[in-house]
């Protein structure tokens, strides 16, 4: 058994739960703009009607954290309090350039500047409000974690106080 210690607090994403109802992407919306709209989302759902599939997309926070690398402002930066890379919507200029590095489609563009996950400092609001359970905040062992935080397993993590 892991202690404590050991354990992670996680936006944990389980892609097979999510049923596209667009409520985190609401409620997201709501909390950072206090307006709704995907354009002023941290979360977005990605849905393939074909398939019938709706994911969640939202930064997983890679271990590569290719959107810092190309930031030519150096505006999203390490916040060591979360231990998470987050936006500094003060220095991003909207050039665009970590959207279109990020292969996990986690960063988005909203009306003036990039957005990402900044986890609502420790309580992700899309976590509270998922009914399916698609997102939700909780502890996981860190070898664990790096399991579901791959593409393949069809899970992903956002970390926190690592």
């Amino acid at each position: 058994m892991e202690t404590t210690e050991a354990m992670h607090q996680r936006l944990i994403i389980d892609r097979g739960k999510c049923t596209g109802c667009l409520v985190c992407v609401d409620v997201c919306a709501g909390v950072k703009a206090g307006l709704f709209g995907d354009q002023y989302s941290r979360v977005r759902i990605q849905t393939d009607e074909a398939l019938g599939v709706s994911t969640p997309l939202v930064c997983t926070q890679c271990e590569e954290h290719f959107c810092a690398e190309v930031c030519p402002v150096e505006a999203i930066r390490f916040h060591s309090g979360l231990n998470i890379y987050v936006v500094d919507d003060q220095e991003c200029t909207g050039c665009g350039e970590c959207v279109e590095s990020c292969p996990y489609s986690g960063i988005f563009m909203g009306i003036a500047s990039a957005m990402k996950c900044d986890l609502c400092q420790g309580q992700p609001a899309c976590a509270d409000a998922c009914v399916p359970m698609a997102l939700r905040w909780g502890s996981v062992d860190p070898e664990a974690a790096e399991e579901t935080q791959s593409q393949e397993t069809g899970g992903g993590g956002v970390r926190a106080g690592e």
